[in-house]
């Protein structure tokens, strides 16, 4: 009767929770999904900030070994 129909549910739900049989293996290729900021180029202020900044910093390095180079 009621036992019965309350152990099924149990049973049910564990089957559910369980992602998979056997030992957890790491996989050989783990696969990393690209987030939507990613796809569509989209940045946070702070993130733009900071590429802004490398962007120059690699400008002024550009321009020493320029200078290097004349003397």
């Amino acid at each position: 009767g009621v036992a019965s129909v309350a152990t099924a549910a149990i049973v049910s739900h564990g089957a559910q929770v369980k992602q998979g049989l056997g030992p957890e293996l790491p996989r050989p290729n783990p696969v990393r999904l690209p987030t939507r900021r990613e796809l569509y180029g989209i940045r946070i202020p702070s993130q733009r900030e900071a590429e802004l900044r490398r962007r120059e910093e690699a400008l002024q390095q550009d321009h020493e070994d320029d200078l290097a180079g004349i003397q």
